[in-house]
C-alpha cells in the first residue's frame, strides 16, 4: 500500500491506508500541533505524536470531574479481538500515559499501560463503568518501552504487559458490555500542564477465537 501525505484537521501526517481506521482528536490536540508545526506520523501500525497537556480519560471517582479528551487513534471492531501495541514515552510530569483503550462510549471503556507516578514508569488500568476506578502496578525501572495487550473475550477485557513482547504477565481482568462494536486503539493523555512525545508502533488487532489464558 502507497504511502501518501494526508491532513486530518489541517494536521498534516504520512499515512499508508488502513480499512476502518479513525482518528479522535480533541481541539486542544490541533492547536497544539498547528502551534509547534509537530507533524503526526502515522505508518502501519506506526503512531510518533506529541501528546498536549490538559487532556485525560477519567470520570468522577476521587477527583469529582470528567475528562474525555486525549488523542485516541482507533478502529472499530465487534466480537472477540486482541489488540498488541508496543510503546515508547518520553514521560516527564505526573500522569503522563500512554498505551490501549478499548471504548463503547463516553461512559464504558477501558484505558490500560504506563503511567509515569512518583518518577516512575507504573503500569496502569482504568476501568470506567459510569465511574472511573484505577489499578497501578508500581516498577522501580523505567523500560525503554513496554508492550501491552488488551483482550477482548464475550462479557470479559483481560489485560497484560511484557517487556520483549514474548512473556507475558496478567495486569487486570474486568468486566465489559459483550455483543457490541467498540472502539480499539492507541491513547495517551498529559493530565498537567506539560505536553510530551509518544511513539507507538507493532499495533495489531486480531480476533480471538478462544478465552485468553490468565497469564
Amino acid at each position: 500500500m502507497p504511502v501518501k501525505d494526508c491532513t486530518h484537521a489541517g494536521i498534516p501526517y504520512r499515512c499508508v491506508s488502513l480499512d476502518d481506521v479513525h482518528s479522535h482528536v480533541c481541539p486542544e490536540f490541533i492547536a497544539s500541533v498547528e502551534q509547534s508545526s509537530t507533524e503526526v506520523f502515522r505508518y502501519c501500525g506506526h503512531v510518533t505524536e506529541t501528546v498536549p497537556a490538559g487532556t485525560d480519560y477519567w470520570r468522577v471517582t476521587h477527583y469529582g470531574f470528567v475528562r474525555d479528551n486525549g488523542p485516541f487513534q482507533y478502529e472499530t471492531r465487534s466480537g472477540n479481538f486482541e489488540a498488541i501495541v508496543r510503546v515508547h514515552g518520553e514521560y516527564r510530569e505526573l500522569y503522563h500515559q500512554a498505551g490501549l483503550m478499548v471504548r463503547l462510549d463516553e461512559k464504558n471503556w477501558i484505558k490500560t499501560g504506563i503511567e509515569f507516578v512518583n518518577g516512575h514508569q507504573n503500569i496502569s488500568a482504568v476501568v470506567t463503568r459510569e465511574f472511573s476506578d484505577w489499578s497501578v502496578l508500581p516498577r522501580t525501572d523505567s523500560p525503554s518501552s513496554i508492550w501491552m495487550r488488551l483482550q477482548r473475550y464475550n462479557d470479559t477485557v483481560q489485560i497484560s504487559y511484557s517487556l520483549d513482547g514474548q512473556k507475558w504477565s496478567m495486569l487486570r481482568l474486568a468486566y465489559f458490555p459483550p455483543d457490541v462494536a467498540v472502539q480499539i486503539g492507541m491513547v495517551a493523555a498529559a493530565p498537567g500542564k506539560q505536553p510530551f512525545q509518544v511513539s507507538f508502533d507493532h499495533f495489531s488487532v486480531s480476533d480471538l477465537k478462544s478465552p485468553p489464558k490468565e497469564d
